[in-house]
């Protein structure tokens, strides 16, 4: 195992509606090669990880969701930790409403990696 960086964009959702805002959250995890390479598994230990809990407000059930899997890369410093911390995260409003694919499109069009593995 060898630790390594994920980077996904999640969304949050108010009933069945998106928030008009994504964050980019970029975590650590041990990871296989197997693993590393396995998007489904990477989007899994996201939504275990890094998602915030559940709540309902004005009636409504608040959540997020992982939208899309950015990319994966192994570091080369060894590193300490437990868990699967988070080691960077930024939240992007759009100056125009934009779901999920046109954020990908406008903000990392150079490369998804669970597109690239469809």
């Amino acid at each position: 195992m060898s630790t390594h960086a994920v980077t996904i964009v999640t969304q949050s959702m108010v009933g069945n509606e998106p928030e008009p805002f994504f964050d980019v959250i970029t975590f650590l995890a041990d990871l296989d090669e197997t693993q590393a390479e396995d998007v489904a598994y990477l989007r899994e230990l996201a939504e275990k990880t890094q998602l915030s809990p559940a709540y309902e407000e004005d009636g409504q059930k608040v959540y997020d969701v992982v939208g899309k899997v950015i990319d994966v890369y192994e570091l080369i410093d060894e590193i300490t930790f437990t868990g699967n911390p988070e080691v960077n995260s930024r939240q992007i409003l759009p100056a125009k409403p934009m779901n999920l694919e046109q954020f990908i499109e406008t903000y990392y069009s150079d490369y998804v990696l669970e597109d690239a593995e469809s």
